[in-house]
Order: structure tokens, then sequence, then C-alpha cells
């Protein structure tokens, strides 16, 4: 329904039931989809083995996971080490542990699509 009041015509529409049902449905898919998105390269578990597979291939990954974000051009302390973002853009901080003869822990800095701008060891024990 058109109404006219002192500010111009304003636009009044009344859902049916079908209608809010429906609504409702593409409201929650929609959510789902945004958030998969953001950082679907949250699950970014195969590229950060793959990755340290080829700079390091003795190791055995035995855990990643994702911890936050760096703001650009920041530093952190993290374990017994440091990270660092020396570029224009936030990254995500993913921790991976591996193993070969010793216990060895990573960081690896990884913009939205999974790419990898930094790989840093972080701490080591016996």
């Amino acid at each position: 329904m058109i109404e006219k009041n002192g500010n111009g015509l304003s636009f009044k529409y009344q859902f049916n039931e079908k209608e809010r049902k429906i609504m409702k449905k593409l409201l929650i898919v929609l959510t789902f989809l945004m958030s998969m998105s953001s950082f679907a390269q949250l699950d970014c578990t195969l590229e950060l083995k793959k990755i340290l597979s080829d700079k390091l291939p003795d190791l055995e990954v035995y855990s990643t996971k994702y911890v936050g974000t760096i703001a650009p051009h920041s530093d952190l302390p993290y374990y017994q080490g440091e990270i660092w973002n020396d570029t224009d853009e936030e990254l995500g901080i993913f921790e991976i542990k591996a193993t070969y003869m010793a216990k060895f822990t990573y960081v690896a800095l990884l913009r939205e699509n999974c790419q990898a701008v930094k790989l840093i060891e972080v701490g080591f024990d016996d």
C-alpha cells in the first residue's frame, strides 16, 4: 500500500504467513553463506599442510587451528617467538603443530583466499 504523508510517499507492505516463512528461510541461508565466505579460508587445513610439506618435508603436521587475525603493520608476541604483519591488509593467524624428533609450533599468516604470506617458527619442545 502506498500512503502519502507530510514527508512525501511511503510504501507499506504486509507479508503474509507464507511469504514470512520464505523470507525467514532465505535470511538463514544468506547468513550461513556469508559466514562461510568471510573466512571459508578458516578451513585452510589442506593448504597449510601443503605449504609446510613443501617448505619442510620431514615434518609431520598433527594439528592446525585458526587463532584470529593480525592487523596491518603490527606485531604480537606468540609463544617463544613473535609474529608480525608488514603488509597493508589484515591477515588470518593459523597455528600449526608438527613433529619430527621434537615438537614444533609454527604460525602461518594467510590472506582470505588461503594464500600464505608468512610461515614463522614460534615454538620448539624436545
